[in-house]
């Protein structure tokens, strides 16, 4: 729900305490949960307790890299999907990707619910870490898969190529990684105290759980199989 900001404007911090700082939504779903948070802190404002538990981008187990049923209504392995078949990734410097593995937020919304000192108000249950957009290319590509770091002219080039034999899988890849930055720095430094208070703590994701990941993910059908040959 911390929506986007005007890229022009300055970056804004989006705390555990914030709501609304002038945000826009850049997704339907970015905008209902907005408008489900307004929603639960209207009931609260009665008198009743409320907890709320906010969560980014909720990905593969920290240990198996296994995911849920659902991965192809995933942004992150719709967009990942799409560079592989196409062979080829946007260079996009300053994006990043912050990977909250499912087993820390399960742990981490467990622990909150089961802290009798927790306060009412809302959690940000997401990992500090944060990836850049063009690492996992390199990790891609050491597990032997074929695909290359391009500007933008080239990497439209090699959608185009790739739509024919793929266009769904291709179109949504386009469509995401023409999604505007946000512009908004996430402030879960109060929610990551209480934490590791509670002994839950999120690691950076490393080459061995990306390798992992995806390694899954191909075995589940979804994502095509590297190149043994690694060309």
């Amino acid at each position: 729900m911390a929506g986007g900001i005007d890229p022009a404007a300055p970056n804004r911090r989006f705390s555990e305490a914030d709501l609304r700082i002038g945000q826009h939504f850049r997704t339907p779903y970015e905008r209902s949960t907005f408008l489900a948070e307004e929603a639960v802190r209207a009931w609260a404002a009665s008198g009743r307790r409320c907890h709320i538990r906010r969560s980014g981008h909720v990905a593969a187990h920290s240990r198996t890299g296994a995911f849920h049923g659902g991965i192809a209504t995933n942004r992150v392995y719709q967009t990942l999907r799409g560079y592989l078949l196409a062979g080829a990734a946007p260079r996009l410097e300053g994006a990043t990707f912050a990977f909250s593995h499912v087993d820390t937020v399960a742990a981490g919304i467990a622990a909150l619910a089961l802290y009798a000192d927790a306060a009412p108000g809302a959690h940000h249950v997401e990992t500090p870490h944060q990836v850049a957009h063009d690492e996992p290319v390199g990790w891609m590509r050491r597990s032997g898969h074929r695909i290359e770091l391009r500007n933008a002219k080239d990497f439209a080039a090699a959608l185009d190529r790739a739509e024919g034999d793929h266009p769904e899988e291709v179109r949504l890849a386009a469509a995401w990684s023409l999604l505007e930055d946000r512009n908004v720095r996430t402030d879960s430094s109060h929610t990551l105290a209480v934490l590791d208070r509670l002994g839950v703590r999120f690691t950076a994701p490393t080459p061995r759980w990306w390798a992992s990941a995806p390694a899954w993910a191909t075995e589940s059908g979804f994502l095509p199989r590297p190149d043994p040959a690694g060309h």
